[in-house]
């Protein structure tokens, strides 16, 4: 009996300390201790109410690996808190209140958590452009690009593409973040690490910030190849777009890629954007002799019976101009012409989109003159 209640007694005072834990620090206790000395030298000690001071590096590893402690509790605890401060990030209502956050947690926040909120704040701030400059410019977004510097190699994929992406929408590339970004998705890739929508994402974001790293193009078009089965149609889209924009040829890409969009259940799931995008992807990196089914079957998307009504002006144009280059001339070509036209008469197109469907509707033989409309009637609707 007295040896149960001894074993009883050292039981509660183990789990007294480690309920005590978030308010006393790291309850850390070396590698060589059995779990039976650990309980008695608790019962010996109990855990004192003041904080531990010192320890140096390793008790900062002890906080973050938990197999430094015994049962990981320490370590629980500092993900607890991280997973909460990436909670509130999501949950931020405004980009302020992003930055507010970064500042009161500073010294809390993981790699997760500085990838989040940088996410965060691009994602608020993709429609304004007067705020984003301001933001861009705050003393407060420069120490959160530290901080993501700073934990660039603890990155994981998503973080690393939460990254990529934030600055594609921001605009904003900061040089000081080339080479430890770029180093850490050629280690993903090396792990083969990323998963489809990461890899779509890294590939659309290189392209919008002009980044040409051919290596790391190669070793994505590998991984891509790997990943196809897992691909869905918007990653599709949006690592073609992104090569395309680069002028990146995607040899080996190409074919199987070009092949899974030709299925139906993809096809019918592609949207206005992605159908355009993958139609200006194959134009520039594609052939005739090779894309010609799946160009038709894109156009296919564009018709009455599908989603005619859903594209926009601007993407139509797209997809003439896309079509004009590979010198296939679709089924559909007439009725672009008519949604393109109506779409002109109430709001003119913007220069570049009525100097690219010039030269495609040239291309094909077709009348442009409404495209230009005599002076006497562009000064008539000014002055109505």
């Amino acid at each position: 009996m007295g040896t149960m209640a001894a074993r009883l007694g050292a039981c509660t005072l183990l789990l007294w300390a480690a309920l005590a834990l978030p308010l006393t620090g790291s309850l850390r206790l070396p590698a060589t201790m059995s779990r039976r000395a650990a309980v008695s030298r608790m019962a010996a000690s109990p855990v004192s109410d003041e904080p531990a001071v010192g320890g140096g590096d390793e008790q900062q590893q002890s906080a973050v690996d938990p197999a430094a402690d015994w049962g990981g509790l320490p370590a629980a605890i500092v993900a607890s808190k991280c997973g909460a401060i990436n909670s509130q990030i999501v949950k931020s209502a405004n980009a302020e209140a992003v930055l507010q956050l970064t500042v009161k947690h500073a010294e809390q926040l993981n790699s997760v958590n500085a990838a989040t909120a940088l996410h965060r704040i691009a994602g608020h701030l993709k429609r304004s452009r007067a705020q984003r400059d301001r933001v861009l410019r705050d003393e407060r977004f420069e120490s959160l690009l530290d901080t993501n510097c700073r934990l660039a190699a603890r990155s994981n994929p998503r973080s690393i593409s939460d990254i990529m992406w934030a600055f594609a929408t921001l605009q904003h590339w900061p040089p000081r973040m080339l080479k430890p970004v770029l180093t850490q998705v050629a280690v993903h890739l090396e792990a083969n690490a990323f998963e489809a929508q990461h890899l779509a994402l890294i590939v659309w974001a290189f392209a919008v910030l002009e980044l040409k790293p051919v290596k790391l193009l190669e070793r994505i078009e590998t991984a891509a190849l790997s990943q196809l089965k897992y691909f869905n149609e918007q990653n599709c889209a949006n690592v073609l777009w992104g090569f395309a924009k680069l002028n990146y040829k995607p040899r080996t890409l190409l074919g199987p890629m070009s092949a899974k969009l030709l299925q139906p259940s993809v096809l019918r799931a592609m949207k206005p954007v992605e159908v355009t995008d993958a139609s200006y992807a194959l134009a520039v990196v594609g052939s005739r002799e090779e894309q010609k089914a799946l160009m038709a079957a894109l156009a296919t998307r564009a018709q009455p019976d599908t989603l005619l009504a859903k594209f926009s002006s601007r993407q139509l144009v797209m997809l003439t101009w896309a079509f004009a280059r590979m010198q296939i001339r679709p089924e559909q070509l007439g009725l672009w012409v008519t949604e393109i036209r109506a779409a002109h008469e109430r709001q003119p197109l913007l220069a570049v989109d009525a100097r690219n469907l010039e030269r495609a509707l040239e291309r094909f033989g077709e009348d442009t003159e409404w495209l230009h409309p005599p002076k006497e009637e562009e000064e008539e609707a000014a002055a109505a």
